[in-house]
């Protein structure tokens, strides 16, 4: 046996087995993978409380791994195999999630730069929020590795970039109702950077909301004329008990003995007051459909009590 194979069968030193073990391939992947989603998990806190104007702990660490994710990208750019700075960053970038990295991480510390001054906090809060969206989406990257979820991820990449070329197609065709209902509906608009915003808009959120707004429309001419029904025979109702409590008044007017005529015609004026109040309170509910449905179905249990529980 030559020394070689007697140092192959040696054991290792432990100082050579931890260095064995945390630079295996396998051992670097869980790590970045179990630090950054805890950096995920802070960076949501972060975004999803109240912002002080004092960071706290979990917004530093955000920061810092942020920070170093970005130092390390600089790394690599300088560290690939080409002599030119152009083709090293061509290299870099022939990786989708690399330049992906590097726009996040700028936006990050543009938001970073609002967030330390108190008049644009809010600012640096909104910014931090959208730039949230990409550090989700990057999960995608770890979950690549997966034998189950690899090839999907791959597959919707390549979906992804075919669908590109039938986006192009449609916006041509939303742009040109975009620009014609735009055209139609304000032909008075002054020259500004709005009118592009209006075209835009109207041209992705209009086509999508037609329907919406004539079935919308349709309801509420139906809740109208529904209304106007209940109305009309709410106040027919009301008539007809107006005339049923004067009849009931008047009578018990006349039956009663001279002794207590004031305190008749006092109850008197109080029932018609409620009566006048009930009546005016109905009138202004009429246009709400189940308010005055339900008080139509209630009316002459009220008139009732209102009518006959009377002291004299």
């Amino acid at each position: 046996m030559t020394e070689y194979e007697v140092k192959q069968h040696q054991p290792l030193r432990l100082k050579k087995k931890f260095y064995e073990f945390y630079t295996a391939p396998i051992t670097k992947f869980w790590a970045d993978s179990i630090a950054y989603m805890f950096f995920l998990v802070m960076f949501t806190y972060t975004v999803l409380v109240k912002m002080e104007a004092t960071p706290r702990w979990q917004e530093i660490y955000s920061i810092a791994y942020i920070a170093t994710l970005g130092f390390e990208k600089i790394r690599e750019i300088i560290s690939s195999e080409p002599v030119a700075i152009t083709h090293k960053f061509s290299v870099w970038a022939w990786n989708m999630w690399n330049p992906c990295d590097g726009a996040a991480i700028i936006l990050f510390f543009i938001g970073l730069s609002f967030r330390f001054r108190p008049n644009t906090m809010d600012i640096g809060r909104v910014i931090y929020c959208v730039d949230s969206i990409y550090w989700y989406l990057r999960i995608l990257n770890i979950l690549g590795v997966n034998k189950y979820l690899g090839p999907l991820v791959t597959m919707m990449g390549k979906m992804v970039k075919n669908m590109i070329y039938f986006v192009v197609l449609l916006a041509v065709v939303l742009m040109s109702f975009g620009v014609s209902r735009q055209a139609i509906l304000y032909p008075n608009m002054e020259p500004t950077w709005r009118l592009i915003r209006e075209v835009i808009a109207g041209s992705i959120l209009a086509p999508g909301f037609l329907g919406v707004l004539s079935h919308s429309s349709r309801s509420h001419n139906a809740r109208s004329s529904a209304s106007s029904s209940a109305g009309s025979n709410l106040k027919s109702i009301l008539t007809t008990g107006s005339h049923r409590g004067s009849s009931i008044m008047h009578h018990q007017h006349h039956t009663t003995s001279s002794t207590t005529t004031s305190t008749t015609t006092t109850t008197h004026t109080t029932t018609s007051g409620n009566i006048l109040e009930k009546s005016e309170l109905l009138n202004n509910l009429t246009g709400n459909q189940s308010n005055v449905n339900e008080i139509v179905l209630n009316t002459p249990q009220t008139l009732d009590v209102v009518y006959i529980d009377v002291d004299y």
